[in-house]
């Protein structure tokens, strides 16, 4: 009996989680179409980081 109230729960959470998640996602997609261009920007971003990070590991292997 434990054991199947255990499952029942883990499903809800199951559920609640996917549903949150589908929350998430629509947000998301409503703050892009908001505002376009905070997406480019962070997409900027995301770049650049990826190119420091990129050249320090560069420099950090050129030093040994």
């Amino acid at each position: 009996m434990k054991y199947l109230k255990a499952l029942e729960r883990i499903l809800n959470l199951e559920d609640s989680i996917k549903t949150i998640e589908k929350r998430i996602d629509e947000i998301e997609s409503k703050q892009a179409k908001r505002f376009p261009h905070l997406i480019e920007r962070l997409e900027q971003l995301e770049k650049s980081e990826d190119t420091y990070i990129e050249t320090i590991l560069k420099e950090k292997n050129n030093d040994k």
